[in-house]
């Protein structure tokens, strides 16, 4: 079960706003993009609501 969670671990992005955005725009300049599709795991709305609120706030910061 640890594995399994490790590995799932591996393919996301987990951090502060200013971390994820700088693994983000890392990955899309990577990749050649310029847009990302974002989820965010939380047990609630109102949680999940103010981490895309965060993010975007770090995304949209220069």
């Amino acid at each position: 079960m640890r594995a399994e969670f490790d590995e799932m671990l591996e393919s996301m992005i987990v951090g502060s706003a200013s971390f994820c955005r700088a693994e983000i725009l890392r990955l899309c300049k990577s990749f050649g993009t310029h847009e990302a599709g974002i989820v965010t795991v939380t047990h609630g709305f109102e949680d999940r609501l103010a981490s895309y609120e965060h993010l975007a706030q770090a995304l949209l910061a220069k």
